[in-house]
């Protein structure tokens, strides 16, 4: 009898059968991404970018949502994708003092291994395989902002250098 209940055990115990304990955030990843040749007025309200590629997005209401604004001409990077909300942008200026190609990203990250989301921004870019952290900046092991990457102290702070491609590279107070 008792190896009878061993067996029922064993196999209702499968792995397969076992529901997953963690789930995928639903951050939403770039469609693409591109270098603005052009930026021109939008016929009524917000602005045209043009990229290299030929793309051209246009950002502010009621066509899309700009997320992270840096940049406000060419040879700046435009990041795009689509979520429940439709299009999301974000236009990032080169900040030099940051080291050549960093396009900046001025907002605290969540790290999620391979990637840096931004959740409450509903969008994740994938980690650069050199991503560095660096001096100023930690990862929150505690509290509300646990998993963060930020400056900490009472108005948490962090940019993010993002390359041309769309990876981060690194995190910088």
């Amino acid at each position: 009898m008792v190896a009878v209940v061993m067996a029922l055990l064993t196999i209702g115990c499968k792995p397969d059968s076992v529901a997953p304990t963690t789930t995928l955030a639903a951050e939403s990843r770039p469609e693409g991404i591109g270098q603005v040749v052009k930026v021109e007025p939008n016929d009524g309200i917000g602005l045209r970018l043009r990229l290299a590629s030929g793309v051209v997005l246009t950002v502010g209401p009621p066509e899309s949502q700009t997320l992270v604004q840096t940049a406000t001409g060419p040879d700046s990077l435009a990041i795009y994708g689509h979520d429940q909300r439709g299009l999301w942008v974000l236009w990032l200026g080169l900040d030099p003092k940051r080291g050549p190609g960093c396009f900046a990203l001025p907002k605290i990250g969540y790290d999620r291994q391979d990637l840096i989301a931004w959740p409450g921004d509903g969008f994740a870019l994938p980690k650069a395989a050199t991503f560095r952290v660096e001096p100023g900046i930690s990862l929150a092991t505690a509290g509300d902002l646990a998993g963060w990457y930020s400056t900490g102290g009472l108005v948490p702070q962090a940019t993010f250098c993002v390359s041309s491609i769309g990876e981060v590279q690194s995190v910088a107070p």
